[in-house]
């Protein structure tokens, strides 16, 4: 009886068992979400937008057939009122899977002005049965929905309108019809646009300031964190050439926008804030905003006022949408702008009424905020140091000065580590003598390796080749910082990277037609290039040779004077910061458009650094070599990069951002 008891017990727990193994499948269900949505931050009426998304099963079943739809809606939380812009079919999806969709859609041509958002929903026909389906729907960040700027009422009236920061203006340009500025950033990043004044055709502009109020959503950006520009021009009065290697510079002479003037400068010679606009000519205001760290993810709205003498005010609406990740304090790309601030004191006199050692400490911590690398290490220690460990977390690597001892190398190793150091002893080096100098196991450069000082070298043309090329690459160094055209092609890169070396791009004047080249008449795209080639060709640093080249004339004027022996820094080679005497701050280093478009290329690179660390390295490298497959062969359009940009952002937040 017990036995027939105990069997029927066990028989009833293994058929339960069954059906309830077979009751969970019966229950199992896809779950379909929209975990990603992007659209341009700002459009017209009537234009053609390219809509990117997302769509991920995160149930425990398989989907059937379903289709996307999506919605222009002024809520970022409804469909109700909201426009169709089309749909797009997505053939099933299985349980864990993800498909990314890409379309473009029209703005119906009745759309009012004012905020929209991208909203798209997952099996927006309702054909699947899901085990939430509440959770269908994502909405884009904000879109600003401007109609085209109408004709002004009269010949004295004052034209504003905004435009992208890479987009360079020249006094006469014509007229643009963005009324709206729309800008998208990490949390711990700056990201800019430009404002342009006009003048009326006849009459002059006086008194013209422009104000920006706080930007306000979940939480609110101070306008403390908001800085002015005027932009300056600086006149290019011969394109820069290399005649005999066939290099020219694309663009004509003109008056280049490039010096930006704070308006937390009092001015002089050139005005700072307010200033005066000629009849009929452009003024670019460069904004730059910056997101703290602690900036809730969402949208922010603020306003843009611009006043002058005699005119009514114009106000201009500002959205900007947060990503839900942070950029570190620490850049991942490695950089040196070299620590020749001995230029600040010839000829120009550096800046005249300045105290050289302010001025200097006022460069270092500028250019640490462009998120660029300069400086070197204390020769004696003790090590490590507070004013050390400061610099190393803002910047990846810093140099270590010459005739340092074997015991203050190996304490500063110990106390900082090899990566986050490099020594240079040679630059250029010519001949073959030169690289057995390097090698000479006797020598400096290797008995600095000998300490765990890794050795960096540029390399160059050279008068004597070694197997057929340039003799830098024979050193027996650690990294090689090639000269953009000593990366074309890439082979010798390329052979030194696979025997586990370091490389660098090194941009240093003129470079050939197809390559980036850092002067100033060149588009700013070749300036914020230079990051996205170092991470598609595998290069963990840039170096420059220097920023503060001010002599042989004023650098306010482009005015390099022959026989000076500074003849190179014409153009702006070896000048991205400006003298601030000329606009009242004597100390203070004035920057460049071409230094912010370079510290936008930095935040890029760290954008697919962070991308591939959250766990999708092909798409971040697939980013890059689609946009900058080599130092001869890149995308020069601007928007191509913004586009890449955010599809890295996108992914980052699919991933949880961080």
């Amino acid at each position: 009886m017990k036995t027939t008891v105990a069997f029927a017990l066990a028989l009833t727990v293994a058929f339960t068992g069954i059906v309830g193994n077979h009751a969970e499948a019966a229950k199992a269900k896809p779950d379909l979400i929209v975990s990603a949505v992007s659209a341009p931050p700002s459009t017209s009426p009537g234009a053609t937008i390219v809509v990117s998304g997302t769509i991920k099963n995160q149930g425990k079943a398989s989907s059937k057939a379903f289709s996307v739809a999506y919605y222009l809606s002024p809520s970022a939380s409804s469909t109700s009122g909201a426009a169709v812009l089309g749909t797009q079919n997505v053939s099933g999806l299985a349980a864990g899977a993800s498909v990314a969709l890409s379309n473009s859609f029209t703005v119906p041509a009745s759309t009012t002005s004012g905020t929209f958002y991208v909203v798209g929903v997952a099996d927006s026909t309702k054909v699947i049965s899901e085990s939430n389906e509440s959770n269908n729907a994502r909405a884009s960040g904000g879109i600003v929905i401007q109609s085209a700027a109408s004709t002004p009422v009269s010949d004295n009236q004052i034209t504003v309108w905004v435009t992208d920061a890479l987009t360079r203006i020249q006094p006469t340009d014509p007229t643009g019809t963005t009324a709206a500025a729309a800008i998208k950033a990490a949390r711990n990043e700056y990201e800019t646009f430009q404002v342009i004044v006009r003048a009326p055709d006849t009459t002059d502009l006086s008194g013209v300031n422009v104000t920006i109020s706080d930007l306000v959503g979940l939480g609110t950006i101070a306008k403390s964190n908001i800085a002015l520009y005027r932009t300056h021009y600086i006149p290019v009065t011969a394109k820069s050439q290399f005649s005999s290697n066939g290099w020219y510079s694309p663009n004509q002479p003109g008056d280049w926008p490039d010096a930006l003037v704070p308006s937390s400068v009092p001015g002089g010679t050139y005005q700072s804030f307010p200033f005066s606009v000629q009849a009929g000519k452009n003024q670019p205001v460069l904004v730059e905003v910056f997101v703290p760290k602690e900036s809730p993810a969402g949208t922010y709205t603020g306003t843009l006022t611009i006043t002058a003498t005699g005119q009514s005010p114009v106000t201009m609406p500002i959205i900007l949408t947060v990503w839900g990740f942070t950029l570190p304090d620490k850049p991942a790309l490695a950089s040196d702008f070299w620590g020749y601030d001995l230029w600040m004191t010839t000829n120009y006199s550096y800046s005249a009424g300045a105290d050289r050692l302010t001025l200097r400490n006022n460069l270092y911590t500028d250019l640490r905020r462009h998120r660029i690398g300069f400086g070197l290490t204390d020769s004696t220690g003790p090590f490590p140091n507070a004013s050390l460990d400061a610099v190393l977390q803002q910047q990846a690597r810093i140099q270590s000065p010459w005739n340092m001892t074997d015991v203050n190398l190996q304490e500063l190793v110990g106390a900082y580590g090899a990566d986050q150091l490099f020594g240079q002893h040679y630059d250029e080096p010519q001949t073959v003598s030169q690289i057995n100098a390097i090698n000479d196991p006797n020598g400096e450069v290797q008995r600095y390796r000998r300490n765990g000082v890794p050795e960096l070298l540029t390399v160059s043309w050279s008068s004597e080749l070694i197997n057929g090329e340039y003799a830098g690459w024979s050193a027996n160094v650690d990294i090689f910082a090639g000269v953009h055209y000593a990366l074309i092609p890439f082979s010798n890169a390329q052979k030194k990277l696979n025997e586990g070396k370091a490389v660098w791009s090194y941009s240093a004047g003129m470079q050939p037609n197809e390559a980036p080249t850092w002067l100033l008449d060149y588009n700013l795209v070749h300036f914020r290039m230079v990051p996205w080639l170092d991470y598609s060709t595998g290069l963990t640093g840039f170096l420059y040779w220097t920023p503060v080249n001010w002599c042989g004339g004023d650098p306010w004027t482009n005015s390099g004077i022959p026989g000076s022996g500074c003849e190179s820094n014409r153009n702006m080679d070896g000048v991205f910061y400006f003298p601030g005497d000329k606009v009242g701050a004597p100390n203070a280093a004035i920057p460049s458009a071409r230094l912010k478009a370079i510290r936008d290329g930095v935040e890029d690179y760290d954008y697919l650094a962070l991308l591939a660390n959250l766990g999708d390295p092909i798409l971040a490298k697939s980013l890059a070599k689609a946009l900058a497959p080599a130092f001869d062969s890149w995308n020069h359009d601007p928007a191509a990069v913004v586009a890449a940009r955010e599809q890295a952002a996108a992914r980052i937040v699919a991933l949880g951002g961080n």
